[in-house]
């Protein structure tokens, strides 16, 4: 901000950055006093969700409107304008369960694997080695609670995280002075 002040003359603007390059850290200490200047940024999920958690955000206020404008007192002064796309929502949802779908049919065989008589896959790291590459192929770790032990592999799936990342489908919160 100094640099375009001294350096290019401008006095007054608004600063438009995603949720990464405008974060609370960069709002709290260096825009907001900042005399000239406004921002427009985006909440993180995280966020997002003590909105929800507190209640001042409501899923069921997008039943009728696709957008919403809140108040918080986590950040007063500011506007909060909530918005809920529900086609990208279905869109996420679906592609989520296309890859936990996938990640069962992987983790299937090594449990399988793990049972069978013959050349059983044994030994807990061995058995970690295998169910690491799965996961990690399919970045639905979160979703899974996994237990492995030396002889034998087990999985199942996490609905807490599921539903609660399901709520955050298509929902994002603009954040703007």
């Amino acid at each position: 901000m100094q640099k375009l002040t001294e350096r290019f003359g401008i006095k007054q603007g608004i600063l438009v950055g995603d949720r990464g390059t405008l974060p609370d850290t960069q709002i709290q200490g260096q825009l907001k006093d900042l005399e000239g200047w406004d921002w427009i940024t985006a909440l993180r999920a995280v966020q997002i969700r003590k909105l929800l958690a507190t209640g001042t955000l409501k899923l069921e206020q997008f039943e009728s409107q696709c957008w919403i404008e809140i108040e918080s007192e986590t950040y007063p002064s500011e506007r909060l304008i909530a918005c809920r796309n529900g086609h990208l929502a279905h869109q996420l949802g679906h592609k989520r369960e296309e890859l936990l779908t996938a990640t069962e049919t992987e983790l299937d065989k090594i449990v399988v694997a793990t049972s069978r008589s013959k050349q059983r896959l044994q030994g807990k790291a061995e058995i970690g080695l295998r169910v690491g590459k799965v996961v990690n192929r399919f970045k639905v770790a979160k979703y899974f609670e996994l237990s492995i032990t030396d002889s034998q592999f087990s999985y199942q799936r996490r609905s807490d995280k599921i539903d609660a990342d399901a709520q955050l489908d298509g929902l994002y919160v603009i954040r703007t002075s």
